[in-house]
């Protein structure tokens, strides 16, 4: 799951008092940063509600844990595909990146698809490990979600396998033409010295 980043990640050193951290909250209304950008948000919570964040927090992870490499391979594959954008034409037009973003299979259709499976495991994820902090009681509705998630993650698996085949398909096509290139430009080469050789034993013919 994503964390929000330290300060120390955002300013590069710890903020050694109160001051430092004032001083970098004050930072954020400089000019310098675009409009309506918020860096840190400073804000109070009882220990109740940190200990319900942590729980909650402890029960999603533990739901990944479960995963097995196949199954967060997949996650992580379509996670970072869905969540790439389009980068735009490279420079090299034939290049592997190039016929992946315009390949006929990679539109928007197909992302919505992958975009709803997995936004339906996590708001699986996200419901049962409510329900385990607010209602332990409840594990019949606890087993139902448990059941959905399972579900979800058998259809990420089979969606990962899909994209993975996808994608080398593109990268063994691309393979393909580079070659087919090379062998065009061996058959010109050898065309090109084979009438070279005529045109000198013709040459030498008539010099005789």
């Amino acid at each position: 799951m994503e964390k929000s980043k330290s300060i120390k990640e955002l300013y590069g050193s710890e903020m050694g008092a109160y001051d430092d951290l004032v001083a970098a909250i004050f930072a954020n209304l400089e000019s310098s940063y675009p409009a309506g950008v918020v860096m840190i948000r400073v804000s109070g919570a009882s220990e109740d509600e940190l200990e319900k964040v942590s729980d909650y927090e402890i029960e999603c992870n533990n739901i990944y844990d479960l995963m097995d490499e196949e199954e967060l391979a997949a996650y992580d594959l379509i996670d970072n595909f869905i969540h790439s954008g389009d980068a735009g034409l490279p420079d090299d037009p034939s290049s592997l990146e190039a016929r992946i973003e315009h390949a006929k299979w990679n539109n928007e259709e197909y992302k919505d698809m992958l975009v709803k499976a997995m936004s339906d495991l996590e708001s699986s994820i996200a419901h049962y490990a409510n329900l385990k902090v607010s209602a332990p009681e409840l594990t019949k509705e606890h087993d139902l979600w448990l059941d959905d998630i399972v579900r979800g993650i058998k259809d990420i698996r089979y969606l990962g396998r899909e994209l993975q085949r996808l994608i080398k398909i593109e990268e063994a096509d691309s393979k393909i033409d580079e070659a087919s290139i090379i062998m065009a430009e061996a058959f010109e080469d050898r065309d090109a010295l084979v009438a070279a050789m005529k045109e000198e034993k013709a040459a030498e013919a008539e010099d005789n």
